[in-house]
């Protein structure tokens, strides 16, 4: 594994290959829409849209101010660059033959972050607001090594066998 397993600067990382996207922490699109959905709320001049309306828009403008919006990841065709925490400029870099498992894990599993597991054992969790955005990509670069579909490979290769005997006394004698 030629992964190095500590933080370098960008401009020294070898960028050979398609740069697919980057995936930010803060969630851009949603914020828009918040935006665009308090304006409507407060066009309608319904005194109960209109406080949603403000209320919506204070909180995305509270958002936008404060929560700082940086790279996580840089996708690539066969490779992906884990940025530091809050620090874009410093990466790490993982090939795809590295990972052995992949998955996006949203409210549900009580966090918003990207997770690979690599060969080695080591697990790398990377917290983003846009995982739906980086599931899209990894599904259509490494479908196979995604979490859901290794436990649906498990499970078909598992035989089912059922032990079932009917009573006594519904037996033939």
């Amino acid at each position: 594994m030629e992964n190095n397993k500590n933080y370098v600067n960008l401009n020294t990382v070898d960028l050979t290959g398609k740069h697919i996207c980057d995936i930010n922490y803060k969630p851009n699109s949603t914020l828009i829409g918040a935006f665009i959905f308090a304006a409507i709320m407060i066009i309608t001049m319904n005194i109960y849209c209109i406080i949603i309306g403000v209320f919506v828009l204070a909180y995305a403008a509270f958002v936008t101010k404060t929560v700082n919006d940086y790279r996580t990841l840089s996708i690539y065709d066969t490779f992906v660059l884990i940025s530091e925490l809050d620090n874009s400029d410093k990466v790490r870099k993982v090939n795809y033959d590295d990972i052995e498992e992949w998955t996006c894990k949203n409210n549900e599993g009580k966090a918003n972050c990207v997770m690979f597991k690599l060969k080695d054992g080591e697990v790398i969790y990377k917290d983003t607001f846009q995982f739906g955005k980086a599931f899209a990509e990894f599904n259509k670069l490494m479908p196979a090594k995604e979490s859901m579909a290794i436990k649906k490979e498990r499970l078909r290769k598992v035989q089912m066998k059922f032990k079932f005997r009917l009573p006594k006394f519904f037996n033939k004698k």
